[in-house]
């Protein structure tokens, strides 16, 4: 029904952003990717100033695989609006899938400045800065993301294999330690202790 009424008002006003965003909304929650990104596109095409509609053209693409088009929507929705933190995070992951590291740590460093408890930028810094052999810097931004969800075991963990990394085993263990405190079960922090990699060096730490 809200799809005829959509289509009805399209028919009549061919770039009515508003309708062609709604309906990109209407066919992404019925999966249909394809056809939320040619809705999303219209929307931005008839209202390049659509920040919202660029930001969901964004997820659309990256969605299916169209990481350089995602890439160049989120960079629109960003020159609309410099403080759209999302806009940056999707974007530096984005950058770290097609490898372009230091342009993700700076997505990233900018989706904390714009929101400074952004749930997921301080992990996802983190990861770009140790591509880049910015270990120290890595250690920062997990510590940092965990101060704002201390039970996030993703980023301990990845904390974890940094200190160790830096030559900080005992801290690295107490990391490990500290997950599974909290989760016996967790594979990866068992992993890391037990692994013959590390065992050497581990057993006269523990």
């Amino acid at each position: 029904e809200a799809v005829v009424q959509l289509e009805r008002a399209l028919d009549v006003r061919p770039g009515y952003a508003e309708a062609l965003f709604q309906l990109g909304q209407i066919r992404e929650k019925q999966y249909r990717m394809e056809e939320a990104q040619a809705a999303y596109e219209r929307a931005a095409q008839a209202h390049p100033r659509y920040r919202e509609a660029w930001f969901h053209l964004g997820l659309m693409q990256k969605t299916l695989g169209r990481l350089e088009a995602a890439q160049r929507s989120f960079a629109a929705a960003i020159d609309l609006d410099p403080l759209d933190a999302e806009a940056y995070y999707y974007k530096g992951l984005i950058d770290y899938q097609r490898g372009q590291y230091e342009e993700a740590a700076v997505s990233h460093s900018q989706a904390l400045k714009a929101s400074p408890n952004h749930a997921y930028a301080g992990y996802a810094l983190g990861q770009a800065c140790m591509k880049l052999g910015r270990v120290h810097d890595a250690i920062d931004a997990y510590r940092e993301a965990l101060q704002r969800d201390p039970r996030d075991s993703r980023t301990r963990n990845a904390l974890g294999v940094a200190l160790f990394q830096s030559g900080d085993l005992d801290d690295a263990i107490t990391e490990f330690e500290t997950i599974l405190a909290a989760n016996p079960r967790d594979s990866e922090a068992h992993y890391f202790l037990r692994s013959e990699e590390h065992t050497s060096e581990l057993q006269s730490r523990l």
